[in-house]
């Protein structure tokens, strides 16, 4: 062009049509979907702080790609900001302060914490500000996070204690969903073509996902067990999840596109939901000895919230340089080594006091992983591969008087032993 201006074209199309009728800028067809407004506070945000981080925005606030690409890491620093406390602050002054104040005192300080803190962001004028905000919600949710379970734990009966303490994850499984989704769920779905109101929809349906099917758990934890459960649902969430990233390469022009997408993002929320999400809070605040509880249960969370931390950082830059489809491949790939982990070292806890997880953790580790692959498995395949019934299932841990579900039948079975035995060597 005779002013040099070619890199701007493509804005002064679209801001022609604005300025012809600004009124009605929401039904400009020359507009995309995050320009015309439905975006609502996302898209205020990001244009009142001076961060803007999407190309188009980029256009109107800050030209220069280089600082697109640096406001992009703010943004995602902005949205993991109460994750890195949690890990590296929240979590670990929950112990001297459940013993300073208690239970009860810790929740209710976490709960002050989290009521007004999103108060003092809605107020921010800056990002700084925002991100202070941010940080004292992560405080809150850090004191609530260790806290909750194991106060859950220590007070629920033996028999239903899983599905007790997993009862408060129902509220979080409503409003937020799961990380890979949940965090980006609106970006994910624009990438996939929705437009911007649909996503909003297809992202709240599929908290409500989240949330339907997460109930089983409530009466499943306790019967099919902590480790069954996540045997079940990790391979169905491996082959979900990369199902959903193949959808991206059917054609947008396609009528199967959007809806294949979105039913197999749906499907694997189904089942992370009754598995991965409750299963780990659960799990951390029953193993460790009541001497280092809170500390263990603060190496927990703070070990779960630094992966979400990075994880909400990273995933911008991911999607950017993956695509959609790669993205979810790779977490699908990180699916697949939790499974085997799960398998060779996770201890099934369910149905068992306290006081006897003591004798459970008291097989090391080397010896429940050689259980598992010379006994458990084959086990496995001789009976629902090869359909060889009446094979009792082997036993690592035996109690005296002890009644036991199968963790794979939940049929109950009697056991009698005068003590607790390892047969991982007698077996051997």
């Amino acid at each position: 062009m005779k002013y040099g201006m070619e890199e701007q074209l493509s804005l002064l199309r679209k801001g022609a049509p604005v300025a012809q009728n600004p009124l009605n800028f929401g039904n400009i067809t020359e507009l995309d979907d995050d320009q015309t407004g439905s975006n609502g506070a996302n898209l205020s945000l990001i244009i009142e702080f001076g961060i803007a981080d999407s190309v188009p925005h980029c256009d109107l606030t800050n030209p220069n790609a280089a600082l697109c690409e640096k406001n992009a890491w703010i943004v995602g620093f902005i949205n993991s900001c109460p994750y890195i406390a949690i890990a590296f602050f929240a979590g670990w002054i929950s112990d001297p302060v459940n013993n300073y104040l208690g239970r009860r005192g810790t929740i209710f300080l976490g709960a002050t914490f989290s009521l007004l803190a999103p108060i003092g962001s809605a107020c921010t004028q800056r990002w700084g500000e925002l991100v202070a905000c941010r940080i004292l919600l992560g405080i809150g949710m850090g004191l609530k996070e260790v806290t909750v379970p194991v106060f859950s734990a220590e007070t629920a009966p033996t028999m239903i204690r899983g599905g007790l303490v997993m009862s408060w994850q129902l509220c979080d499984g409503f409003w937020c969903g799961i990380n890979i989704i949940a965090f980006y769920s609106s970006t994910i779905f624009s990438q996939a073509g929705f437009n911007e109101t649909s996503a909003l929809l297809v992202s709240w349906g599929f908290g409500m996902v989240n949330f339907a099917f997460a109930w089983p758990a409530v009466w499943t934890i306790d019967t099919f067990g902590r480790r069954g459960l996540l045997n079940f649902t990790f391979p169905n969430m491996v082959w979900s999840l990369p199902a959903a990233g193949l959808c991206f390469l059917i054609p947008q022009s396609s009528p199967a596109h959007l809806g294949l997408v979105a039913f197999f993002v749906f499907i694997f929320g189904a089942f992370y939901s009754p598995g991965e999400g409750p299963v780990p809070f659960t799990y951390s605040a029953e193993v460790f000895p009541l001497s280092h509880r809170e500390v263990g249960m603060s190496w927990a969370v703070a070990t779960n919230n630094f992966w979400a931390s990075v994880l909400s950082i990273s995933l911008p830059r991911i999607l950017a340089a993956f695509t959609p489809a790669g993205t979810f491949g790779f977490y699908a790939g990180l699916n697949v080594i939790a499974f085997f982990l799960i398998f060779f070292f996770m201890p099934e806890t369910k149905q068992r006091s306290l006081e006897e997880l003591d004798y459970v953790f008291g097989v090391s580790t080397r010896k429940h992983a050689r259980f598992q692959a010379t006994q458990m498995f084959p086990w496995w395949f001789r009976r629902y591969v090869l359909w060889r019934k009446g094979q009792p299932m082997p036993q690592l841990y035996r109690f005296e008087d002890t009644s036991v579900f199968n963790e794979y039948t939940g049929s109950p079975e009697k056991i009698q032993f005068g003590q607790k035995e390892d047969l991982a060597s007698k077996q051997a």
